[in-house]
């Protein structure tokens, strides 16, 4: 008889390009249920890790907050994307006159609609260390230039509210300001157990350590999470990796030309979507997807697609939303990924099934239709 695998989901960061990896989750999680109604995707993996908006559905997942819900936190319908992404002009010049005396460069977005997202999907008080599956998340601590993986099991994160852990991790550099933690217990792991300085808040001199978008270490928090599981199980033959990236775009590709001539402006230009961003977390994402497939071999699972037209990354206007969900509909649809699929929710439960003839009509059509 086969011993249960310790099975590893794994998201990358993408900002709204976030749909794309709960949309494929959707259909993993319908295809899991095919073999074993009602169960939830959450209890199906032993270790979820996020980075970034990869972060928010880690966490919404170990939560216990339902797929479909998660889908709808980055459609239209919830008017959260665009609280969290406001249109780019409005929200520079409002950031710009609100926060003069920081100079006339700013970040895109303020960071007040993310916060108020996050606190309104976990809560203000509801702990990390309480989420229910082990959960990692990655953030980087500018101050002591020191990647910080947050650990669900840990009892540093025991008072640590979980939209914290979410804001620090999605604090993409030009996009949103660094989120300063103050959390006492945490501060006091960081300062003594890892011997790390701890700086002052500029509005109000706390103590704190200032945090950005874990996708500055780990935007693929593959490895944190292989790393963790192999503390415990000491080995990783007996390891599955399920791996989910946001996307990525043909038509984002930088010519030899550009990649000579261009300058500071160039590349972290926001009306391109901060190339440099994008070209450092694609290949973080790529190196560490490449280190985890040499390791774990037969049983790493890891969907990225390969977009023709653009995604925006910080760009919640409808036209970009439903490209999005266009896209990665077909790329969910083609008969590859939907092998794939079964094969991961096969290992999952260990409960072989047909897809249903309806399902496999209903995607036919949704292939077709693209």
């Amino acid at each position: 008889m086969m011993s249960k695998l310790y099975s590893i989901l794994s998201l990358d960061g993408g900002g709204i390009r976030g749909l794309v990896t709960a949309l494929i989750l959707k259909e993993l999680e319908a295809k899991i249920q095919q073999r074993s109604p009602g169960k939830q995707l959450k209890y199906c993996f032993d270790l979820i890790a996020g980075t970034s908006t990869g972060s928010l559905i880690a966490c919404a997942l170990s939560s216990g907050l339902p797929i479909s819900e998660i889908v709808g936190l980055y459609t239209l319908d919830s008017g959260k994307p665009q609280r969290i992404f406001p249109p780019t002009i409005l929200s520079y010049f409002t950031g710009l006159i609100n926060r003069w005396h920081l100079g006339i460069s700013q970040p895109l977005y303020d960071g007040k609609g993310l916060e108020e997202v996050l606190q309104e999907v976990f809560g203000q008080h509801n702990t990390f260390k309480n989420l229910e599956i082990q959960t990692l998340v990655t953030s980087y601590d500018v101050f002591n230039g020191q990647a910080v993986v947050f650990n669900s099991r840990q009892d540093e994160c025991e008072t640590l509210p979980i939209w914290e852990v979410c804001r620090a991790s999605a604090a993409a550099p030009v996009a949103f300001p660094s989120h300063l933690l103050t959390d006492k217990i945490f501060l006091n792991y960081w300062e003594k157990k890892q011997n790390l300085k701890l700086t002052l808040s500029p509005d109000n001199y706390q103590k704190c350590i200032p945090l950005v978008d874990g996708g500055v270490a780990a935007n693929n928090p593959t490895l944190c999470a292989v790393a963790e599981a192999v503390k415990t199980q000491n080995n990783t033959s007996d390891l599955l990796v399920a791996s989910f990236g946001c996307g990525k775009q043909k038509t984002k590709s930088i010519s030899a030309k550009q990649s000579r001539e261009w300058g500071p402006l160039e590349w972290i230009n926001p009306l391109k979507d901060i190339p440099i961003s994008e070209t450092l977390s694609d290949g973080s994402s790529d190196v560490i997807d490449y280190i985890s497939k040499q390791i774990l071999s037969r049983n790493h699972y890891r969907f990225q697609p390969v977009f023709e037209r653009e995604h925006s990354t910080f760009n919640a206007n409808p036209d970009n939303l439903n490209i999005i969900t266009e896209d990665t509909l077909k790329y969910i649809a083609s008969k590859e990924i939907q092998a794939q699929l079964n094969n991961l929710a096969q290992q999952l439960t260990a409960t072989p099934v047909a897809v249903s003839v309806e399902r496999e009509q209903e995607l036919v059509a949704v292939y077709n239709l693209n």
